[in-house]
């Protein structure tokens, strides 16, 4: 005989997680019951489908009652549940405890937009594209101890609607758009249900017919392979579409990511060809792939190394194998915060009245920050000066930094006009002996003299010695750089070394000086 649930004298509504369909769901409801939601610290800073702002200024902007945790059993939070609550979570990031399921008196729910048992995981559109999936579907999942968030769910289910996704051409934008109209005219029903004191009854998941996906990660899982069939590379493509950063390739050493494709013949080539750009024109690139052309309409712009205009006829499309293996094999673990695997180290800024130091971002790699690396009046003491610089290069080496778990690679912002006038980095750390080096330099040529190293110095040893809990910090500098002698002496640091004709600078051979300071002589 299957349970029945009588859910009534409901008169307030616990909702959990993020996301626009939350927000509707929210908006429709507050005038029928009490509305709490619940987010974690990574749903409230994503931004919403419209991109214009975030879930948690949403959530502000039209005056709804919430609360950010990243500790949903804590007593900060159960003391908040009232009596005759209903809880219904949307794709929520923590695993409840049987106490606070309790709290609910069984009527704490789980809202799945999956065609249930199958689709459990993550990244439901990229897998439902991916496997040509039409048959989807909504459920009410009761709420359990033994759920795992974002791996397993147990519980019976109490409401269902299954349906079909009718999309031409689909990509995640499209699906969300079309499966949010089903999944809000789903949860009103229920609601009414409800109010109409209908009673559920609890149907048990059918385990033969489950299927698991796990979540993804675009940057570290949507990397092309083009080996793939046209076909297979063209829904791997448009899976990581919008509201995504799109599929990644690279081209002369240039990230792309890929918004936008299609298989436009179905001409074979042989594999040698895989990749090759066949044709640019009216702003569309034409590529073999082993089976069928293929041709990109849209990139990334604000991801991307280069537009969709500097892919020219003979260049090619490529992945590195190491690269490609990762990406099948990388699986994102998301707590609270996000991805654990990316999150490696700290989000750190820190400014006093003269200067702001926050980590170097993409959108710093211009014209302006290219011309410090090729003026020799300022590289004649950056090693970068053996190289050739380029925007891209410059791109690919800040990405290795905000990537890196062990250095932090600092802007040197001026407070008063907002300009971006050098950089700092700490780094790499050696976290068994808690030391580091750093380096540094002032590009912007009318903020050189003017005290500006002497204040970035001054706040890098904060973020080492403060925030960090580091014991030691050193700095190499050539012995002729007398202006960066000086402001370290101004910090504290005292000469440890002296590499005899270790360095070449200006065809001479010179001294290489090893500054340091520990947390003692910091503190002192």
């Amino acid at each position: 005989m299957k349970k029945q649930i009588s859910i009534s004298k409901i008169k307030n509504i616990v909702l959990f997680g993020g996301g626009q369909l939350l927000l509707d769901f929210s908006l429709w409801s507050k005038s029928k019951f009490n509305i709490l939601i619940i987010t974690s610290p990574r749903q409230a800073r994503e931004l919403m489908p419209h991109g214009n702002c975030t879930f948690k200024e949403e959530l502000e902007k039209n005056k709804l009652n919430y609360l950010v945790t990243d500790k949903i059993n804590s007593p900060k939070v159960i003391k908040l549940i009232k009596n005759d609550s209903l809880g219904i979570g949307f794709g929520e990031v923590w695993t409840f405890e049987k106490s606070f399921i309790k709290l609910f008196s069984g009527n704490l729910f789980d809202f799945m937009g999956i065609p249930l048992p199958k689709y459990r995981g993550g990244a439901h559109y990229t897998w439902a594209i991916l496997n040509n999936e039409k048959n989807w579907g909504c459920h009410i999942q009761v709420i359990n101890e033994d759920m795992i968030q974002g791996v397993f769910d147990s519980g019976k289910i109490i409401y269902s609607k299954e349906y079909k996704i009718k999309i031409k051409n689909p990509n995640p934008e499209k699906i969300f758009a079309y499966t949010l109209k089903k999944e809000i005219t789903f949860l009103q029903e229920f609601i009414n249900q409800i109010i109409k004191g209908k009673d559920f009854f609890c149907k048990t998941i059918n385990e033969k017919h489950s299927l698991y996906f796990p979540r993804l990660n675009t940057f570290k899982n949507g990397i092309i392979d083009w080996k793939w069939s046209g076909k297979n590379i063209v829904d791997f493509i448009n899976s990581f579409s919008y509201p995504y950063v799109g599929a990644s390739s690279k081209i002369n050493g240039n990230l792309i990511r890929i918004y936008e494709a299609r298989l436009v013949n179905k001409k074979k080539y042989h594999p040698f060809l895989a990749g090759l750009v066949l044709r640019n024109f009216n702003s569309k690139v034409v590529v073999a792939t082993n089976e069928g052309e293929i041709e990109i309409s849209k990139i990334n712009e604000k991801e991307s190394d280069l537009t969709i205009h500097d892919i020219k006829i003979g260049m090619r499309l490529y992945n590195d194998n190491a690269d490609i293996l990762e990406s099948m094999i990388y699986k994102p673990e998301y707590d609270p915060y996000g991805d654990k695997k990316q999150r490696k180290k700290k989000e750190i800024s820190i400014q006093n009245k003269t200067i702001l130091l926050r980590e170097v971002e993409i959108k710093d790699c211009n014209e302006e920050y290219l011309s410090w690396l090729q003026d020799s009046d300022i590289n004649q003491y950056l090693e970068t000066r053996w190289e050739y610089q380029s925007i891209s290069k410059i791109k690919n080496f800040v990405r290795d930094k905000r990537k890196s778990y062990d250095e932090y690679l600092f802007a040197i912002i001026d407070i008063k006009t907002k300009k971006h006038i050098g950089n700092i980095k700490l780094g790499p750390i050696n976290f068994n002996h808690k030391s580091a080096e750093i380096s540094y330099f002032i590009g912007n040529k009318d903020f050189q003299n003017k005290g500006f190293s002497t204040n970035a110095i001054e706040l890098i040893l904060k973020v080492a010695f403060l925030k960090l809990k580091l014991k030691y910090i050193s700095a190499g500098v050539y012995s002729n750089n007398k202006a960066s002698c000086s402001v370290l002496k101004k910090n504290k640091f005292s000469i440890e070394g002296n590499l005899k004709n270790s360095i070449l600078n200006n065809k001479k051979r010179g001294n290489r000086l090893i500054f340091g300071i520990s947390d003692a002589i910091y503190k002192s």
